[in-house]
């Protein structure tokens, strides 16, 4: 009955002696649950109370504190595999998933692509019109890749003006080709940089694993290769990677 229960001070037995008697109760262990009511002044009851108060506080800043430390861990995590300007996955990514793609390609014996993509003309941006209009065509050039390949294939920014797609369970040439022709023909659309247009397209290479190499740093350099063969050959298009 008095479980969790406390007085302000030491309580009156011969008052509750009476009460034991005209409601029944067996006095003597009624008296004993009595004395076993522990007795607390209201000063140190108020004390307690703070101190309880105070507690809550901390454990909910401490909360607080947790959930904005998971914030910034997350973020740190974020901008280190993602590309800061165009929010792409970065260079640090894009190995982890070309790692995941070899691992699937050997599972399922089917080849992937890789298509090393280089901006034409993009200095002259930064030349003419300074960083930021470069900038802002960066970003405008990652959303179009991003928008011209398949929801599955990944597209990641290599550095400066250079991306790479990655584009799995592709076998043939012709299947590439056409993601690499669907690149070309977004970024040929005009760009509208500072109120002025602005006309860009890309080189591309492209080269597959395991048809053409063995390692992933092999495939980049291959289709890095196939794409400066095609800056070679007037730029503005796309070709493979020859052995």
């Amino acid at each position: 009955m008095f479980t969790g229960q406390f007085f302000f001070e030491a309580p009156d037995l011969n008052q509750f002696c009476e009460q034991a008697k005209a409601v029944g109760f067996d006095e003597q262990r009624y008296i004993t649950a009595i004395n076993e009511v522990p007795v607390f002044t209201e000063e140190k009851v108020k004390l307690i109370m703070r101190i309880l108060r105070q507690l809550a506080e901390l454990i909910g800043e401490i909360g607080q504190v947790n959930l904005m430390l998971e914030k910034q861990k997350a973020e740190i995590e974020k901008q280190a595999i993602y590309d800061a300007l165009t929010g792409l996955p970065n260079r640090i990514l894009l190995q982890k998933r070309a790692e995941e793609e070899v691992a699937r390609a050997e599972r399922s014996q089917r080849a992937f692509a890789c298509l090393f993509i280089d901006l034409d003309n993009f200095k002259s941006v930064n030349d003419n019109l300074g960083h930021d209009a470069g900038d802002q065509l960066l970003i405008e050039a990652a959303t179009r890749i991003r928008n011209s390949i398949r929801e599955y294939d990944l597209v990641a920014r290599f550095g400066g003006d250079e991306f790479v797609v990655i584009a799995g369970d592709i076998n043939n040439k012709e299947a590439a080709g056409k993601i690499a022709h669907n690149i070309n023909n977004s970024l040929q659309v005009p760009f509208t940089i500072q109120n002025k247009a602005f006309h860009l397209s890309s080189s591309i290479g492209i080269a597959f694993y395991p048809n053409d190499c063995s390692t992933i740093s092999e495939l980049f350099k291959l289709a890095d290769n196939a794409m400066y063969t095609t800056k070679q050959n007037g730029k503005s298009g796309f070709n493979y990677c020859v052995h």
